[in-house]
């Protein structure tokens, strides 16, 4: 289980919201920070926009910045193109549970 603390939030899409890495129904615990802390999943703002991104830190100590299908930039730690607002500490996916397996 990951360290989560008191400090987290648990928050899920809303209804017809896309996110890359967390879907519809997911639920996710986000620690609010404006800081690179570790690589993982960051809620991240630009042009008013809520997006989820996976942040890495390279050898030269820049940040590697990717979506779910592909690396999409660099950017140096003191100047990201984006405002960092938590890091995704925990996630949980929807499951369809067979009823039915319950019960046998």
């Amino acid at each position: 289980m990951p360290n989560l603390s008191g400090d987290c939030h648990l928050v899920t899409p809303a209804s017809g919201e896309k996110f890359d890495f967390i879907e519809t129904g997911d639920l996710a615990a986000v620690l609010p920070t404006n800081t690179f802390l570790q690589d993982g999943l960051y809620i991240l703002e630009r042009f008013g926009q809520l997006i989820v991104r996976y942040l890495s830190r390279t050898d030269n100590g820049d940040i590697d910045i990717s979506d779910e299908s592909k690396h999409m930039e660099q950017a140096p730690a003191s100047d990201l193109p984006y405002k960092l607002l938590g890091q995704v500490r925990a996630l949980w996916q929807l499951t369809d549970i067979d009823k039915e397996s319950f019960y046998d």
